[in-house]
């Protein structure tokens, strides 16, 4: 019998387990969303302090953690990149 079978019969054991598993996601998510704000700080204080190559430091890492955090939050630095495109 496979884990996935064990789990769905529900025993006290099997929801504990299920438990312990979404609570390390939820955990891991506020995780990922704090280093996201981190990085997205960081970034504009940086762009701030005309430290262009430290932005763009910055600026990758808060797309790689909204990409795997899957969070979809727009990205906060699109208008001045409209801006300096004209």
């Amino acid at each position: 019998m496979g884990r996935n079978a064990m789990l769905r019969q529900g025993s006290p054991v099997d929801d504990l387990m299920m438990f312990v598993i979404k609570e390390n996601e939820r955990a891991a998510d506020e995780r990922l969303l704090k280093e996201l704000e981190e990085a997205e700080q960081k970034a504009s204080a940086a762009l701030g302090r005309y430290k262009f190559q430290m932005f763009g430091y910055w600026a990758a890492i808060w797309v790689h953690i909204n990409r795997i955090g899957n969070f979809k939050r727009p990205n906060p630095w699109k208008r001045l990149v409209k801006e300096a495109r004209r």
